[in-house]
């Protein structure tokens, strides 16, 4: 796992450093009603990103789930989020990044929600 790096000649307006890590995530969309099964590309304290086979349209509110067995740097997540962008890349997959808008403790199942 790493933080993804700044271009030199491109401004990085993010808040909280990116980290690379590949590992299963699971999504549950509010449009299509099922749990689908994607892969995380990257995370941050208050957004990630994943491939999904299927597209998701922008502004759709999403539930995420990362087990804890996911990755070993990766901390088991369970999270509302939306979707802030969703791109095709190379013809075969979508590029999905989203925004956090609440995590949830799974040990004391307390709710945080997520300064916009």
């Amino acid at each position: 796992m790493s933080a993804v790096s700044k271009k030199k000649d491109k401004f990085e307006r993010r808040a909280f450093p990116r980290f690379k890590a590949e590992c299963p995530v699971h999504y549950f969309s509010q449009d299509g009603g099922t749990w689908s099964k994607a892969t995380l590309e990257d995370y941050s304290a208050n957004g990630l990103c994943f491939y999904s086979g299927e597209t998701l349209v922008q502004d759709t509110k999403i539930t995420i789930q990362i087990t804890s067995d996911a990755h070993p740097t990766v901390p088991p997540m369970a999270a509302s989020a939306v979707v802030v962008r969703c791109e095709l890349e190379n013809g075969t997959r979508f590029k999905v990044s989203c925004k956090l808008t609440r995590t949830r403790d799974k040990d004391t199942k307390r709710h945080h929600y997520l300064r916009r």
